[in-house]
């Protein structure tokens, strides 16, 4: 679980990382980052959005993408924000290349410490 401080939950943060971040799309999900100022250490947003099923799906999918980031939070660099956007083939994807598309995007932005 992805401890409070470490959520984008306003409605401006998420605006803010789409307009002004960069963004790298994967085969489960598309990425947005962007660098932040402080070293309060890096938010994380999740969203699935309308075309990935109904409430009950969604929900799942979110569950499963925090549990995938929960285990690359220690790895994270400091002062970024991140949204994580799922896709449609997220569904029915297995746990394992799901976490796998994740980590590449994370490591190919430049979002892990040390990679």
């Amino acid at each position: 679980m992805l401890r409070k401080e470490l959520r984008l939950r306003k409605n401006a943060d998420f605006k803010n990382v789409y307009e002004n971040g960069r963004s790298v799309a994967g085969r489960y999900v598309s990425i947005y980052y962007i660098k932040r100022g402080d070293q309060k250490g890096t938010r994380i947003g999740i969203v699935a959005g309308k075309k990935v099923g109904g409430a009950v799906t969604r929900n799942r999918v979110k569950r499963v993408l925090r549990e995938i980031l929960s285990h690359y939070q220690d790895l994270l660099c400091e002062e970024h924000d991140i949204v994580v956007v799922a896709r449609k083939r997220l569904l029915t994807a297995e746990f394992h290349k799901i976490s796998a598309d994740v980590g590449n995007i994370l490591k190919g932005c430049g979002l892990l410490k040390g990679m």
